[in-house]
């Protein structure tokens, strides 16, 4: 199975990127971000969140993602607590659903997350090409794209 994998800032474009990539036929998209937020419900994540960074980050008994960013992103040392609760269950969530399309067929994917290196998501990309961290880019609004 092909694994392309897209980082990047937020802006840079690695949705844009991943959408034409899947339209044209390199696979489906799968949004890191989204199983993320997805993980944000399940009850065992609730806990070592509401345990790490308190109770008072849940609205109506779930996570309030803005009243948890107030607090998991004061600090280097609150980020780094937030991704070890959940950078674990993204990666495994990640690797499930490259195996269950293995198994269904599917010729490639695209993983599409902003920290696929730091989550070592790169791992399991094909033909790993790390830009260096300094690398622009730059995009501008409503270019138009012609891909023939």
């Amino acid at each position: 199975m092909l694994i392309i994998g897209i980082s990047g800032q937020t802006g840079a474009g690695k949705s844009t990127a991943a959408k034409i990539l899947s339209s044209l036929g390199y696979g489906e998209n799968l949004e890191v971000d989204s199983l993320g937020h997805d993980l944000l419900r399940e009850p065992d994540t609730i806990k070592a969140l509401t345990k790490a960074f308190g109770e008072d980050i849940l609205t109506e008994c779930q996570i309030d993602r803005k009243k948890l960013g107030a607090k998991a992103f004061v600090s280097a040392e609150a980020t780094e607590k937030l991704n070890s609760i959940m950078h674990p269950n993204m990666v495994k969530m990640v690797e499930r659903i490259i195996t269950e399309e293995q198994k269904n067929g599917t010729k490639s994917i695209i993983i599409n997350a902003a920290l696929l290196y730091k989550m070592k998501l790169g791992e399991l990309v094909a033909g790993q090409k790390q830009q260096p961290e300094n690398a622009f880019f730059p995009r501008t609004r409503n270019q138009q794209i012609n891909l023939s």
